[in-house]
C-alpha cells in the first residue's frame, strides 16, 4: 500500500505564500517549476518516506528539498506523511 501525502494547515498557507512569491517576483515559469518539483518531491514521499533527513537523532521530523530553496518539514506515520511545514532555505527555524 502507497503511502499519502497531506499538508497540514500551515504548510497550506506557507505554500500559498511561496506561489504568490514565484508568480510576483519571477513569473509563470518559475513557479510552474517548483510545482512540478513538488508534485515530483511528493511522489518520492509516498514510495520512500523515509528519504529525507532526520532533524536531530530524538525528532521525529524529517526535512527534504524541493528545488534549490525550499525545504520540506514532514512527518511520517501509519502510512501518512504529513508536509507540516515548507520554509525558504534561508530561513532558520
Amino acid at each position: 500500500m502507497e503511502n499519502q501525502v497531506v499538508y497540514s494547515n500551515k504548510a497550506i498557507q506557507q505554500l500559498e505564500l511561496i506561489y504568490d512569491c514565484l508568480i510576483k517576483n519571477w513569473g509563470l515559469a518559475v513557479l510552474q517549476n517548483f510545482e512540478k518539483e513538488l508534485k515530483e518531491k511528493e511522489k518520492l514521499l509516498e514510495k520512500n518516506p523515509n528519504k529525507g533527513y532526520k532533524n536531530s537523532k530524538h525528532s521525529k521530523y524529517r526535512k527534504t528539498i524541493v528545488g534549490k530553496h525550499y525545504i520540506l518539514v514532514y512527518a511520517f506515520s501509519k502510512n501518512i506523511v504529513s508536509i507540516v511545514r515548507i520554509k525558504h532555505s534561508s530561513q532558520n527555524k
